[in-house]
């Protein structure tokens, strides 16, 4: 672990601290002592040794040593464990953010570990041949084994959407039912990505859409003809325009000349 030159200290909190001064003032600078001591340790925040090597490292005598041990445990400034002359002293606010620092590295290296595995995976891919990339730019309609959720079906065919998401099976089948209704040869992809955005799609919701769609189409001549620009077949999927009351119901009877 990288070590940092220094810590910060804050002497408000230190002030304000009621269990750190309930310590005698000799306790206190062996407390200060450990704290520098914790900061270098190679398990940052945690000190531990017998009492005579945490003597030679705190620079105190035995006494001294022992009633601080005894003031940081009966205070609970830091946890201390004692046995068979054995001392473990942690500070718990300075051994969590070690702690947390260390998860983050370690972190942060697993995530470049991933990425270069990554990164060596393109490296070892074969780039497909002149010839077959463009054959296969020259239709987005591919014979693959695909079903319409993606899954593995010899010999089924999908429709490349915008959105690179496959389009297939009675999907595709009723897709390129209502294409040919709208007959509005305009940003088909995207359409395609609509139509696989529409959550339940039964016989009766297709039969509708495409009514509607011619509907639509002969509608549009009169939009052309008045200068307008008519809608796309993404943006009528996606406001669900086939539900518009001017689909649904029948036109109205002229009655004005009845009787006459």
């Amino acid at each position: 672990m990288g070590k940092q030159p220094s810590f910060q200290f804050y002497p408000g909190d230190a002030r304000r601290d009621a269990e750190l001064h309930m310590m005698s003032f000799q306790s206190r600078g062996v407390w200060w002592e450990m704290i520098c001591c914790m900061w270098d340790a190679k398990e940052r925040g945690k000190l531990f040794g017998t009492s005579e090597q945490l003597c030679r490292l705190l620079g105190c005598t035995p006494p001294e040593l022992q009633t601080a041990i005894h003031e940081l445990s009966v205070t609970k400034t830091a946890d201390v464990t004692v046995r068979d002359d054995f001392i473990t002293v942690i500070n718990r606010r300075m051994f969590k953010a070690a702690k947390e620092r260390q998860q983050a590295r370690d972190r942060m290296e697993r995530y470049r570990e991933r990425k270069k595995s990554k990164r060596k995976g393109d490296d070892d891919i074969t780039p497909p041949s002149s010839s077959s990339s463009s054959s296969s730019c020259n239709s987005n309609t591919v014979t693959k084994n695909i079903s319409a959720s993606g899954d593995a079906v010899d010999g089924e065919k999908f429709f490349l959407t915008k959105k690179k998401r496959k389009l297939s099976g009675k999907r595709l089948e009723t897709f390129n039912r209502f294409w040919e209704a709208f007959n509005y040869k305009h940003g088909k992809a995207e359409a395609a990505d609509a139509w696989l955005d529409i959550p339940t799609l039964t016989e009766a919701t297709v039969a509708a859409i495409i009514d509607a769609a011619k509907k639509e189409a002969e509608r549009r001549k009169n939009v052309i003809a008045q200068g307008k620009t008519p809608k796309w077949a993404q943006g009528w999927l996606s406001g669900r325009r086939w539900e518009d009351e001017e689909y649904s119901k029948p036109p109205e009877k002229d009655t004005r000349w009845e009787g006459l």
